[in-house]
């Protein structure tokens, strides 16, 4: 049947509906954007306004502390120069003296030592007391002096002293006698000092103040020395770079502390050293990233009323448009064919249904004899367009029902008779409505019960069926004349008294019948169906089927009639008993028959079950053949996870391609213990699609361990347990293959030879030779991945195999299993052998043709390990050791 869509007009109306509906919340959307990008805007403006803010501070403190040091330096300049002074004009002892009073000057633990040193760089005074001998001609801050050239003040990058065993800083001023060279004045400044005076001008907890030498070296730093003395800046700061410029920003994570601050520094006058302050940019911006989380929340809400309100309006639009198309809908869907007729006759406007009876893409504007006429042809071809025109002088309310229409089979429809109600408007010049309703249905259904009453008396016939209708509370049985066939004797058509039926029941069956009977009385199935052996004229029993509806009061349920249908069955039920001892002696057979004997169903739609199996499949699965009869799911949930895949995949390719299905597979029972088992069925296709096997199920755990045995003995050494030499050498191989595949994936290979093992046989035997060798085998499996595995090679001679390892990474692998060996003693009852190894590592390369040429660089390496002293670890290429 043709499907014929409504008017353009309701699904153009929809789809204005529909954008404007859309619209609004387009709308809503476009301006939360708006707003949240503006936000974001806003908050991006006031972090920037923050960072600049924090590096003109750091900027501004960088020339204040450059200034201060620069004072600092001065002060230690001039006490150095008046020290030198007083030694010129009365030596050591004026010297300490003026030494004393510059202490006393300073806070305490400024200096940690103030020593003069000779032109050959010994030093002759010390403030610690006595003057050690020491030499300092080595040092930078002694060596600067003997250039020459106009007295300066030097300072040195930190020094730990060779006196104080302290970290300091070297103030040097040369000491001269009449413009001669006589030896070096040095104040040896502790860095706390200096970070001390740094911590005074420190604001923020995390910010940080540091002095450096022009080449990078950290002097002093607030707060903490210890990270930083001894090292340098990295090379890519700016002060490093730009030699010209004297002070600048830039932004970097402290080596100190890992702390991203935004640092400014500043180049001290007249001095070699860069003064740098740096303030944490977390602790910037925490007040402003505050204010925005703040000012988000608050965004949030009135984003969540903003869109409550628009959810709002959003949804009285989506009722006012939803009430819109109801109508429209309840106006299509009605199941019958609505059209509205002018008073002409002429169609103003039809739902989809009467497009849909009628068989036309448009209905409006045509008239009804074109549109109906073609309907009115009555069975002997007399038209009637007259009728139409009485429909048109129906007055007002007045109505015309039951109009039957037959419309014979065209070449594009099928026949079709449709029921033509015509009703008039209140105001008849409104027009007319009629509604159509397709009634083929019914025609048809009538036609239909009589062919299958017909039908109905040759089944019956063709069934061998015979009929019984019982009046239960008359007694009476009327039936038909089937049933002198089936007892072999003369019937009337009616019996009286049900007694005389129940007679002619068999002894054994009249109890359980009687029980039936009553138990279908009194529940609430209305079917009833038994089977039961009737008596013979000629003294045989006949077995019948019954099946019969039981018709009850509607108003107390009690039953009132009955009637149905019986057969005879005695042939059935001969093949049945056939059946069933035949069923025994093969239960009897496959029982003794060792493993499972199995027939196995799957269904089209994906199910399976077992219809049979012998009473082994408890022995093979630990289920009951009845647990897997209607469901084979549970045979499934016993098989080992690693397998399961793999039998699913076997029998969906035996189903498909309908070759025998063999496979091998583990089956795990409730007491842990996982059997292998061997499957071999043939399948065959039947006719509604599935496929059933016929086949059987043995156990083959016993022949699958004398397998995996053989298998441990070709690829295991006896001794150790680790693979031999043939087995290492395949699986090195594969994994060979597998990185030229994979370069990324790397490996590596360790060689291993234990030092002077020929003295431990010769010295206890070759029982304690075995036991070492055991021993370490085990050190070995114990340091090893997953991934990773040890073969060995022969003799004392064995090879790890690293999977992703770099070859540092096996030197640090062979580094560790060194020491744990040379660590872990073999325990005799003489006493402890101490054991050493050596190692030879190589890393796999992409040139490789085979594990052999690895070896070789190995072995190589290993040889180079053993002529180095032994106990030693070497790469297939010298490098620095670990």
């Amino acid at each position: 049947m043709n499907t014929v869509p409504p008017s353009p007009a309701p699904a153009w109306r929809g789809r204005l509906h529909l954008a404007r509906w859309l619209a609004f919340p387009a709308l809503l959307l476009v301006l939360l954007a708006l707003y949240w990008g503006s936000l974001e805007l806003a908050h991006h403006t006031l972090r920037q306004n923050a960072l600049d803010k924090a590096a003109a501070r750091a900027t501004h403190t960088a020339s204040a502390v450059a200034v201060q040091v620069n004072t600092m330096a001065q002060g230690l300049d001039f006490v150095l120069q008046n020290l030198i002074a007083s030694y010129n004009d009365g030596g050591t002892a004026r010297l300490d003296e003026s030494v004393a009073t510059v202490m006393q000057a300073y806070p305490d633990g400024t200096f940690l030592q103030l020593a003069l040193a000779d032109a050959s760089g010994r030093i002759i005074y010390s403030s610690l007391g006595h003057a050690p001998r020491v030499s300092i001609a080595d040092r930078p801050h002694f060596r600067a002096h003997l250039k020459g050239g106009t007295p300066r003040l030097y300072i040195s990058a930190p020094v730990l002293g060779r006196v104080s065993h302290r970290w300091s800083l070297q103030f040097s001023r040369p000491v001269l006698q009449d413009g001669v060279f006589r030896g070096v004045l040095v104040a040896s400044v502790s860095p706390d000092y200096i970070s001390r005076l740094f911590g005074q001008i420190q604001a923020g907890p995390h910010d940080m103040i540091s002095l450096l030498r022009e080449d990078g070296t950290y002097l002093a730093q607030s707060p903490g020395n210890n990270p930083v003395l001894g090292r340098k800046v990295p090379p890519d700061r700016p002060f490093l770079r730009q030699r010209r410029e004297a002070s600048g920003l830039y932004a970097a994570t402290s080596i100190a502390d890992g702390i991203l601050r935004i640092n400014g520094w500043q180049r001290v006058p007249g001095l070699p050293l860069v003064a740098i302050v740096g303030l944490d940019r977390e602790d910037v911006l925490r007040p402003v990233e505050a204010q925005i989380h703040s000012a988000r929340w608050r965004g949030l809400w009135g984003t969540l009323v903003f869109l409550s309100f628009g959810a709002l309006v959003n949804w009285l639009l989506m009722r006012q448009v939803r009430q819109q198309h109801l109508l429209q809908t309840m106006y299509d869907i009605v199941p019958a064919g609505v059209l509205m007729v002018d008073p002409s006759g002429r169609i103003m406007e039809a739902n989809a249904t009467a497009h849909r009876l009628l068989l036309a893409d448009t209905l409006a504007g045509r008239t009804l004899a074109e549109v109906c006429g073609p309907l009115m042809a009555s069975a002997d071809g007399v038209h009637r367009l007259t009728e139409i025109a009485r429909w048109l002088t129906l007055g007002a309310g007045q109505r015309l029902h039951g109009i039957l229409l037959h419309q014979p089979a065209g070449p594009d429809r099928p026949a079709r008779w449709l029921s033509l109600s015509v009703a008039c408007a209140p105001d008849p010049r409104l027009g007319f409505v009629l509604a159509l309703n397709n009634v083929t249905a019914q025609h048809e259904a009538q036609a239909r019960l009589a062919e299958s009453e017909e039908r109905l008396t040759l089944a019956l016939e063709g069934g061998s069926l015979a009929l019984w209708d019982w009046d239960i509370p008359s007694g009476c049985i009327a039936y038909d004349g089937r049933w002198s066939l089936i007892l072999g004797r003369p019937l009337n058509h009616r019996i009286t008294d049900v007694t005389a039926w129940k007679n002619l029941l068999h002894p054994a069956d009249r109890e359980a019948m009687e029980a039936s009977i009553q138990a279908h009385f009194a529940g609430s199935d209305s079917r009833y169906e038994a089977e039961y052996r009737l008596a013979r004229a000629d003294g045989d029993w006949v077995w019948i089927q019954v099946r019969g509806q039981i018709l009850r009061d509607p108003a107390t349920g009690a039953p009132l009639r009955a009637l149905g249908t019986a057969l005879d069955i005695t042939a059935r039920k001969s093949d049945e008993a056939e059946r069933v001892a035949l069923q025994n002696r093969l239960e009897k057979l496959t029982s003794q028959v060792p493993g499972v004997v199995y027939q196995y169903r799957l269904h089209p739609d994906g199910r399976s079950s077992f219809p049979y199996a012998s009473p082994g499949l408890a022995e093979v699965y630990g289920l009951a053949p009845e647990q897997v009869r209607e469901d084979a799911s549970p045979i499934f949930d016993v098989l080992h996870p690693a397998d399961v895949d793999a039998v699913k995949r076997s029998i969906a390719t035996s189903a498909r391609t309908m070759e025998i299905w063999q496979q091998e597979y583990r089956v795990c029972h409730p007491d842990g213990v996982v059997r292998w088992v061997l499957g071999h069925a043939k399948p065959e296709r039947e006719a509604d699609g599935s496929v059933l096997w016929h086949g059987y199920i043995t156990d083959i755990t016993a022949r699958k361990e004398a397998e995996e045995a053989l298998h441990q003995l070709a690829t295991t050494d006896t001794l150790t347990g680790l693979q031999n030499r043939r087995s290492f050498y395949e699986r090195a191989n594969a994994e060979l293959a597998r990185t030229r595949r994979h370069p990324t994936l790397g490996g590596a290979l360790v060689m291993v030879d234990l030092d002077h093992f020929k003295r431990i046989n010769d010295t206890f035997g070759h029982a304690v030779g075995d036991r070492v060798l055991q021993h370490v085998a085990q050190v070995i499996q114990d340091a090893l991945r997953a991934e990773d595995f040890a073969g060995r090679l022969g003799g004392e001679e064995f090879a790890v195999f690293l999977a992703h390892a770099s070859e540092s990474g096996a030197l640090q692998f062979a580094e560790r299993l060194r020491g744990r060996i040379a660590v872990t003693p073999v325990i005799l009852p003489t006493g402890p052998i101490t054991l050493t190894a050596s190692f030879g590592c190589s890393a796999l390369e992409n040139g490789d043709p085979a594990i052999d040429t690895v070896l070789a660089r190995a072995d190589h390496a290993l040889y180079r390990a053993k002529s180095g002293g032994r106990n030693r670890v070497e790469a297939s290429a010298p490098r620095a050791p670990l």
